[in-house]
């Protein structure tokens, strides 16, 4: 599977998580499902670990889309700068307009 095959099917995975922890979440509050609390965590849990998944694939797509102009070093600066700032999705981004034109 493609890189951004994995992503979509991460992001279905972490949609499908969300609906279940705010689903156990309100049944929870209801109090009318017992352990439904218990499924809130787990599911918040699971929610932390594909967003944790999410940002190791932005990693390796920054890496993977290097532009060939770009000499290794600095584009591995580059990449790490961007991720201390929280851009590495702006960067990305940019990566694939340039590559667009």
């Amino acid at each position: 599977a493609s890189l951004s095959e994995w992503r979509a099917d991460c992001q279905e995975v972490l949609k499908c998580l969300e609906r279940l922890a705010g689903d156990a979440l309100e049944r929870g509050c209801d109090r009318d499902t017992p352990g439904a609390m218990d499924v809130y965590e787990q599911a918040n849990l699971g929610v932390e670990r594909v967003a944790g998944m999410f940002g190791q694939c932005s990693e390796v797509e920054l890496e993977v889309w290097a532009p060939s102009s770009c000499d290794a070093v600095e584009w591995r600066m580059a990449v790490l700068e961007a991720r201390k700032a929280g851009q590495q999705e702006a960067l990305l981004e940019l990566v694939r307009l340039v590559e667009d034109l």
